[in-house]
């Protein structure tokens, strides 16, 4: 999995059970749990290349179009 958030790959880290991440769902126990386990990776990737912003943000055309090339190769 690739992100660019600091918050999240901090917490995404973090033993599966913190006193101060105890009241997190447990949907995201569960991700981390997978996570120490290591079944899934965190990895952190530039802002300017994480192609799910595309999806997720409003975009200048500049920025757009960079991400639109690096998804679809056009």
């Amino acid at each position: 999995m690739f992100e660019d958030n600091n918050g999240t790959l901090a917490l995404a880290n973090l033993p599966p059970l913190t006193p101060r991440s105890k009241h997190i769902a447990v949907c995201m126990h569960w991700f981390r749990e997978h996570i120490c386990l290591g079944q899934i990776h965190v990895v952190k990737v530039d802002t300017k290349a994480q192609i799910a912003d595309i999806f997720t943000k409003g975009l200048t055309r500049e920025a757009f179009e960079r991400i639109r090339l690096l998804l679809m190769g056009w």
